[in-house]
């Protein structure tokens, strides 16, 4: 049963053209046909002979054009104050007869009216014979051409190509693709009418070029059009941030809720799973889109169980996060939805964990991923995820991984031969062939004609004395360790060095390096901005930030940083709001929209990547920092394209900063590496293993060095005069190309571009710039 969502009508019939509804809840009032016409009183009427002998009895109908056809819900009527209602319909108006007919086109009730100059209104409600029903929408914008359409023969409706679909924009909305013939025969066997597909006007109106064209993508997907005979249809929309995956989800669901080529609506109920932090941004994207249609979702929380869910042509949509998917599975395992979102999908990347068997076991035949990260480490996570939305399309993980993912990743290896990579190559070439009709990715670069310039800046900062002896007294304890320490836990505390000293005042001592090592650590008192190379660059950023008035967002992947990033912004006073996740999760919103608004004083955002890295909206700063590294290079892209997003009216400059010589510019080299290769299967990436020779090259160190290793590993001979290399045609090490689109900036660094870049603070702490300016026409490596 579904409750109804309909404001009230309380406008009263008049000598306009068109039939109006009474008060809802009153059935003493509800419009009855016979009663009253806009046009002046119909001729009163008995009803059809089989309506008297059999209320619910299929209407036997005359052919006649119809004038008018609208969505509506319907039931028997009661005196509920609340309306509930016991199915979808249409209603189709013809010259002298109004007809309700059920989801599958049977007609239950029809009366005798006079149509000319009738028109039904949104949530007006009608009694029609022994039904009362309520007007959801108009259907018929152009009944005419649908009528066309039916005439056709069957089988030899031609798919519509992109052109052929925007040409037809200006007369009817934005056409879908029809079906082939292939998928009629499989869904069309007794040669129904192929109805043309159309996304409503409201929504279509909002949809740029790309945007249309992931529409048109993910009908095809969905309906399965490219393999019909697959029990499951599913598609990854891997578009980069702030490409609106979101509306073109919303827009291809609401089509499916509303109709499909053969008739009846292709959907009912549609399940959204995403991360805790994004139920409520979900919620207001179907809102913002759909608002107009009255159309909303069911978000699952605390107070909202998954069993209170009743679907609703009102309510269609059900949004809960990953966390609720096994506290809820009682419930949702009862369910049968007609399609599954997956936002955040790389959370689906290793098919034994248990999210993923959990979502597997649910019934749901259509599928989609959203995922700006398709690949973040392997080709093994690549293939989870295309094996999630079209299971055996790349056959079982034993047969790809000999076929496909063996061979790509030694063609990979600095030292393959020319055959091995001429054979990865190929089975490159072979694998994007096969997953072209299941993935679709576009990069930021579509935005550039919407959104202000943005330039990406990598400032290589000189480490302060005391960062440099204490990585060189580490290492040296770690060689006289014989083993005894985790690479790892050296990894760790090489990092934390970087960010500042004082975070090993805070590391656990499980084998006694802490100890051997606090006697060359300063005591708290003694250290402050200045021993960290990153966080003088910082308070000089900041400082020039305050006298221009722009704001700007500092992320950070150790909540610990962001603790002494606070203390720096506290003793400088300048103002600043903090998200991370010890935020409650009902504050994180308005902190959000406060800084965005400008209604506070605070001009500095601290965000944990962790805990808002994703689905945050910033636009009310210009400027971001990225203070520190991660290994997966699509957490760090998912952090800094906070701010350059629609919206943004300002442009934008993005910096990063890397402790110069230490184990960060070890981690950005191996994160340029696995960029570099993003023409390869959407970005495949080696995995993260260490090897005993890669140890030993993350460990070498160059402390106090005045050049830039990563300048040196391009075998650039620029010099670093501050313009754009001339290519090269010798092999470069690690894989780096993208970095000889850049400008390269050696020291001395010029005044004017520091006072622009808002570095003039801390000039003498720079020790190499990066940077890739905004009428540079190649999309940067960090933004694919």
């Amino acid at each position: 049963m579904r409750r109804s969502q309909a404001p009230s009508i309380k406008r009263q019939l008049g000598s306009s053209s068109s039939v109006r509804g009474s008060e809802i809840g009153n059935p003493s009032k509800c419009l009855k046909l016979s009663e009253r016409v806009s046009a002046g009183p119909l001729r009163e009427f008995q009803p059809q002979s089989h309506q008297q002998n059999d209320p619910d009895a299929p209407v036997p109908v005359q052919n006649a054009a119809v004038r008018a056809k609208y969505a509506v819900l319907w039931n028997r009527p009661n005196n509920k104050k609340h309306k509930t209602w016991e199915g979808d319909g249409t209603l189709e108006l013809t010259e002298n007869t109004v007809y309700l007919r059920n989801v599958d086109g049977t007609v239950i009730s029809s009366m005798p009216i006079s149509a000319k100059g009738v028109e039904f209104e949104d949530g007006m409600r009608l009694t029609i014979g022994s039904k009362e029903v309520e007007i959801v929408e108009r259907l018929d914008e152009e009944v005419q051409k649908e009528e066309e359409v039916v005439q056709k023969p069957r089988n030899i409706v031609k798919p519509l190509s992109l052109s052929s679909v925007r040409k037809g924009e200006s007369t009817g909305g934005l056409i879908l693709p029809s079906p082939p013939n292939e998928h009629q025969m499989v869904f069309n066997r007794d040669g129904k009418a192929v109805n043309p597909v159309r996304v409503v006007e409201s929504v279509a109106k909002h949809l740029r070029t790309h945007q249309k064209e992931g529409v048109f993508f993910l009908y095809e997907s969905l309906m399965g059009f490219h393999n019909p005979e697959a029990e499951y249809h599913g598609a990854i929309l891997a578009d980069e941030m702030g490409l609106g995956k979101s509306l073109q989800v919303i827009a291809t669901c609401y089509t499916l809720l509303r109709q499909g080529p053969y008739g009846r609506s292709i959907a009912r109920k549609i399940l959204i799973v995403c991360p805790s932090s994004l139920v409520e941004n979900w919620s207001r994207e179907v809102n913002k889109w759909l608002g107009e249609e009255r159309i909303f979702a069911f978000c699952v929380d605390g107070k909202h169980k998954v069993k209170d869910f009743s679907v609703s042509s009102t309510m269609p949509f059900i949004i809960l996060s990953y966390e609720m998917v096994s506290t809820q599975l009682q419930h949702l395992g009862g369910m049968m939805f007609d399609v599954m979102v997956c936002d955040e999908g790389h959370r689906l990347k290793n098919s034994d964990t248990k999210i993923v068997q959990l979502l597997n076991g649910l019934d749901c035949k259509r599928r989609i991923i959203l995922t700006g990260t398709p690949i973040q480490n392997d080709l093994h996570e690549f293939f989870c995820l295309v094996n999630f939305v079209q299971p055996d399309i790349l056959g079982t993980y034993a047969q790809y991984r000999t076929k496909y993912e063996i061979p790509i990743v030694n063609s990979q290896a600095p030292s393959a031969s020319s055959t091995f990579r001429a054979l990865g190559e190929e089975k490159v070439q072979e694998l994007n062939e096969i997953t072209a009709k299941v993935i679709l990715r576009r990069t930021q670069a579509i935005n550039q004609e919407y959104l202000p310039e943005k330039e990406e800046v990598v400032v290589f900062c000189r480490p302060s004395e005391v960062q440099d002896f204490l990585q060189e007294r580490l290492l040296e304890l770690y060689d006289e360790s014989e083993g005894s320490v985790s690479p790892l836990k050296m990894i760790s505390l090489l990092r934390k060095i970087c960010n500042h000293p004082a975070l090993l005042a805070a590391v656990e001592d499980e084998d006694g390096l802490m100890e051997r090592m606090s006697e060359h650590l300063p005591s708290a008192g003694e250290l402050g901005a200045k021993d960290s190379g990153k966080l003088v660059i910082l308070e000089g950023i900041l400082k020039s930030l305050q006298e221009t008035g722009e704001r700007i967002v500092v992320v950070s992947h150790s909540t610990k940083a962001l603790d002494l990033i606070e203390g720096l912004c506290q003793h400088f006073e300048f103002p600043s709001c903090r998200l991370d996740g010890s935020t409650n999760s009902s504050e994180r919103q308005k902190i959000v929209d406060r800084f965005n608004s400008h209604s506070g004083d605070e001009f500095i955002f601290l965000l944990s990547a962790k805990a808002g890295g994703t689905g945050l909206n910033l636009i009310g700063a210009s400027r971001l920092v990225l203070f520190d590294a991660d290994w997966n290079p699509a957490t760090d892209l998912q952090a800094m394209s906070r701010i350059w997003r629609d919206g943004q009216t300002r442009n934008v400059v993005i910096y990063r900063l890397v402790t110069a010589g230490t184990i960060e510019e070890r981690i950005f080299q191996r994160q340029i590496s696995k960029n570099s290769l993003s023409g390869f299967v959407s970005e495949s990436r080696d995995s993260v293993n260490f090897s005993d020779a890669e140890l030993r090259d993350l460990f070498a160190l160059a402390p106090g060095s005045e050049v830039c290793l990563t300048h040196e590993a391009l075998q650039c001979p620029c010099g670093g005069a501050g313009s754009i290399p001339e290519p090269q045609e010798h092999g470069i090490s690690l894989q780096m190309s993208d970095l000889m689109q850049w400008e390269h900036h050696s020291r001395p660094i010029k005044e004017k571009l520091l006072e622009e870049l808002c570095l003039s603070h801390s000039a003498d702490d720079i020790v190499f710039l990066f940077r890739n300016p905004s009428q540079v026409p190649q999309s940067s490596s960090f933004s694919k």
